[in-house]
């Protein structure tokens, strides 16, 4: 969401088209897509060395739970880890996520 006015809220999907929806239309709560390109890893802690639980392909979304520098945790409903916030669509550089 990168706007809002009284019941309507402005979104910009990942691929850069925006436009104007009914509030009722956007769930409250974060997600993230996997970036174009190949499979990303999944790793378990926010490390990159930490081991790596599962690959992503391009265009999942997940729920965004939380980042911390350079890393966020993303959730399906199998599978939980860290990926980089630069392969990610769906949340600015420097946001601070809970």
């Amino acid at each position: 969401m990168i706007a809002q006015f009284e019941h309507w809220r402005r979104i910009r999907d990942w691929e850069g088209t925006a436009g104007w929806v009914q509030e009722r239309m956007v769930a409250g709560r974060r997600t993230a897509i996997v970036g174009k390109g190949a499979e990303r890893p999944l790793h378990q802690q926010p490390d990159p060395a930490s081991p790596v639980v599962a690959r992503a392909a391009p265009g999942v979304v997940a729920r965004l739970v939380e980042c911390r520098g350079p890393w966020c945790r993303v959730e399906t409903d199998s599978l939980s880890g860290w990926m980089r916030r630069s392969e990610i669509w769906g949340v600015y550089p420097d946001e601070a996520v809970p």
